[in-house]
């Protein structure tokens, strides 16, 4: 599968199978999350592979009326410490963390596991369940596995619409 491909077949998974992730596959994520670019090359995003169950569960409360989340058999949060804004205003770590899951959600895709972005979670609850520090930021987290049902295609802008060239 190359890029194009993983980006027009990815769906936002939001129910899982019971099968494990293979460590194998999960080591080629982590490769692309680590890969990415980031701002100056600093590298400061840091991400954790959440596999115990009862941490996963305890993840899946701090996600509120998102029970599905503890049907994943990984959990993916990832994480940075800098809070340098570029020259453009945005917070580097906030943009380099979201290159790097971007990164590994369409990894993941490749390899057939469906994974879903999420924003909505108690960002306080789910550091400390996974030993964040308080002071660092949590991005985002992506519930990662072997899909129990395709996820739905979205429609997508034409690329009319999108793009403006000048």
């Amino acid at each position: 599968m190359d890029v194009i491909e993983a980006i027009k077949t990815r769906r936002s998974v939001r129910l899982f199978s019971d099968r494990d992730v293979e460590q194998e596959k999960l080591d080629r994520i982590a490769d692309a999350g680590r890969l990415a670019p980031t701002a100056r090359n600093e590298q400061r995003c840091r991400a954790v592979f959440i596999k115990d169950r009862k941490t996963v569960e305890n993840i899946a409360k701090a996600c509120d009326r998102y029970s599905w989340v503890a049907t994943a058999p990984v959990i993916i949060a990832i994480y940075a410490d800098n809070d340098r804004k570029m020259m453009c205003g945005q917070s580097s770590k906030t943009v380099d963390c979201s290159i790097s899951m971007s990164f590994m959600m369409l990894e993941a895709t490749e390899l057939g596991l469906g994974s879903v972005w999420m924003g909505h979670f108690d960002a306080d609850a789910v550091k400390k369940a996974i030993g964040v520090p308080e002071e660092y930021i949590l991005a985002a987290i992506m519930p990662v596995g072997y899909p129990a049902d395709g996820g739905e295609p979205k429609e997508k802008l034409p690329r009319e619409d999108f793009v403006r060239y000048v």
